[in-house]
């Protein structure tokens, strides 16, 4: 049958297109998940969980004071804050210790798969087709895939999030069991506050506004959030010794920065394009309590993520809250009806955002297979010439790198860094460190790593360790 040109570019074939090519970028990222479930070197943030969970295997002390070092695990010491609530980490704690990376990337994918498919599944018929097309783009965008498939908390915290959100949309008000769900996933991983404040921004603008009736519309919730977040922040205080804060502060509580915030914006500006389709999508239905409590999830949500891109250590993973609330807003927004040239515009827009998606997915996946599987080689190279004793470490500026080269992270590069630069940690506690006749080997990201504070902490490694191999830009180097 000939298909004639007119007929090819009406909307409904520009949509198909576009589908068909988020499939193709779907199976690609799915596939490079799959064959590198294993083989995948374990990710910053990733690392620390892991041995936190390492340590609760353990029976350990967790909330250590890093001035003073951990020795409970051989002679050379353990420095680290606890990284988050530790929560997600005694959840991990009772895997089995050599299978808890990839259990936990295994646990934490399928609770994203699950999580979009019941989304999918609870939606309405009419607005199914939206939502497979909304799932398609996450699951076709390799840096959420990334972040998504990692025995990080993120993934457990955004889909609780997103839970408490459907649950919210679906009854038109927020209950106890929303605040809940809401408080649990703040409790898992602490940035992930954008779509429960966005509900509370929804029922604060709710009519009427008198206090009885914002008291009965708030106090549901709050109940929740105190039913959860109390006895957590007390079992917490007591487990650490009223320290729990501090460690959440120093931990993950770096400087804003304009220019780091700048760069981190302006490589990702393409992925605010669906985000404005579906934030207008919600305005137009805001009429609807349902559509209109996710449009307020979805925006809040979406400036606290820009806001926190200006944050030392903000990666593609705060992506991860907002693109699922995106999702359930797709499921209950109406399509608007728009003129047939808008709507040819759109689907050609939806085209070529696609074809971009797949190409950037496509190409970080080539790259992963191309330099992941050096690097874990590399990694197990090291593991094997360089521990020739039970007390030998070898030191890494990637806290994912060292988790696989010892099976603990000795002290976190990201957090002895700016410690360091903000004079809460003496350079000479380090250095004493690299020093250590524990410490055999480095494996650095890059050229061995200098802080401008402390022009000492360069000068020991390059005195000490010589370069001796390389897996892309993953460099051995050996003790002289």
């Amino acid at each position: 049958m000939r298909i004639r040109w007119k007929t090819f570019t009406s909307t409904p074939w520009l949509w198909a297109m576009a589908v068909a090519i988020l499939i193709i970028s779907s199976v690609v990222t799915t596939a490079y998940l799959v064959a590198l479930l294993r083989d995948r070197p374990v990710l910053d943030g990733e690392g620390e969980i892991l041995t936190e969970a390492s340590r609760l295997r353990m029976r350990l002390p967790l909330y250590t004071d890093p001035l003073v070092g951990a020795f409970d695990q051989g002679p050379y010491p353990t420095r680290a804050y606890v990284l988050y609530p530790p929560l997600w980490s005694w959840v991990l704690s009772w895997l089995p210790a050599k299978e808890a990376p990839l259990l936990g990337r295994v646990v934490s994918g399928l609770m994203w798969l699950g999580t979009l498919m019941f989304v999918l599944r609870t939606a309405a018929r009419r607005e199914r087709r939206g939502v497979a097309i909304a799932a398609l783009y996450l699951m076709g965008s390799h840096l959420l895939a990334t972040f998504a498939v990692c025995a990080r908390p993120d993934t457990a915290a955004v889909c609780l999030a997103a839970l408490a959100l459907l649950l919210a949309v679906r009854r038109a008000h927020a209950g106890a069991l929303c605040g809940a769900l809401f408080a649990l996933a703040g409790w898992l991983k602490p940035n992930v506050l954008g779509l429960g404040a966005g509900v509370a921004v929804a029922l604060l603008l709710e009519r009427p506004f008198s206090v009885a009736a914002l008291v009965r519309r708030i106090w549901p919730p709050l109940s929740g959030v105190l039913a959860v977040s109390v006895p957590v922040a007390c079992i917490l205080y007591t487990s650490s010794d009223g320290t729990f804060l501090d460690h959440l502060r120093l931990s993950v509580g770096q400087e804003l920065r304009l220019d780091l915030w700048w760069d981190q914006v302006s490589r990702r500006l393409l992925f605010l394009g669906p985000f404005a389709l579906v934030l207008v999508m919600g305005w137009r239905g805001r009429s609807d309590p349902r559509v209109r409590i996710a449009f307020f999830a979805v925006a809040v949500n979406l400036a606290w993520m820009l806001f926190c891109f200006a944050k030392v250590g903000a990666a593609s993973n705060y992506w991860m809250e907002p693109a699922l609330g995106a999702v359930i807003l797709v499921a209950h927004a109406p399509w608007p009806a728009w003129s047939a040239r808008t709507a040819q515009a759109l689907g050609a827009l939806a085209i070529a955002h696609a074809i971009w998606l797949t190409y950037v997915s496509a190409e970080g996946v080539l790259e992963a297979f191309e330099k992941l599987p050096a690097r874990t080689q590399l990694v197990q190279r090291a593991r094997a010439t360089c521990r020739t004793q039970p007390s030998d470490v070898i030191l890494s500026n990637g806290a994912g790198i060292e988790y696989m080269a010892n099976d603990r992270v000795l002290a976190p590069f990201f957090q002895t860094y700016a410690l360091i630069s903000a004079g809460r940690l003496p350079a000479s506690t380090w250095v004493a460190d690299i020093e250590r006749p524990e410490a055999k080997c480095v494996l650095a990201e890059g050229p061995l790593p200098s802080i401008p504070a402390a022009p000492a902490v360069h000068e020991t490694l390059t005195r000490k360790f010589v370069f001796e191999a390389e897996a892309g830009d993953l460099r051995l180097y050996r003790a002289r």
